[in-house]
This record gives C-alpha cells, sequence and structure tokens, in this order.
C-alpha cells in the first residue's frame, strides 16, 4: 500500500504530527516552510538544502527534516548522504506520522524504508516528492 501511494503520483505531502505513540492524537507541528517543501517541489534541491539546515527550528532527528534533506540530496546525486539521512529517520526515536498526498497518514519510519528503496532501484531521482 505504501509502494502504490508513492508510486501513483511520487509526492508525499502534508503535515507532521507530534511524535506518535501508536495511539496518539494527530497534530500539526510542521509547516512547508520549515521543511524546504516549495522548494524541492520546484526542483531546486540546493535551496531545499540550505532551507532546511539553516533551520534552527528543525530538531535534528525530526523525520520530515531527515526525510526531506535525503530527498535533497539523493536528488543532487550525493546518494551516500542520502542513505544516512533516511537511515538516521528510520531510526529516529521522534516517529511522526505523514500524510500522503492521497489523504493517507503513514509513518516516518514506513517513509524512510520507502525511500530507502526508491533510493536502490534509482527511482528517487526523478521522483517529484516532499514533506511539508
Amino acid at each position: 500500500m505504501i509502494a502504490a501511494a508513492v508510486a501513483c503520483t511520487m509526492i508525499w505531502v502534508q503535515v507532521v504530527a507530534t511524535p506518535a505513540s501508536e495511539s496518539s492524537e494527530i497534530e500539526v507541528v510542521s509547516t512547508e516552510s520549515q521543511v524546504g517543501y516549495e522548494a524541492l517541489m520546484a526542483g531546486d534541491n540546493a535551496r531545499a538544502i540550505a532551507e532546511i539546515s539553516s533551520n534552527a527550528s528543525l530538531a535534528q532527528d525530526d523525520p520530515a527534516r531527515l526525510l526531506n534533506l535525503g530527498i535533497a540530496y539523493a536528488r543532487s546525486g550525493d546518494e551516500g548522504q542520502a542513505r544516512q539521512l533516511f537511515k538516521a529517520a528510520l531510526a529516529s526515536r521522534n516517529q511522526m506520522e505523514l500524510e500522503t498526498s492521497q489523504g493517507d497518514w503513514i509513518y516516518s519510519r514506513a517513509l524512510a524504508r520507502e525511500a530507502l528503496q526508491m533510493l536502490d532501484d534509482g527511482s528517487i531521482r526523478t521522483a517529484r516528492m516532499a514533506i511539508r
């Protein structure tokens, strides 16, 4: 289901929820500009990296930060850095639910696994995706 959600439109979007236990309620804590969404969607990977990296309000282990940085680095050709960031999102204690463009809420670890798979098969280089 996750692969289908990503493969259909190749866009991961919407808001970041609270660090979650399985039963927590969803609460918006992040905005598009905080995680480089607009820059990523415009294909401006260098700007996305700069915006995300310089945003002191984002925790270093924020899954949205890690995933979007990973996407930007992967599309810029630095797959090693992207892999490190996706693995960090997978290992982060701050698991969060993220909403896909289809309106499905998916945990950040599942998205990190999907990003690693897309990195392995090369599809991440041409995918239009970001997390708001």
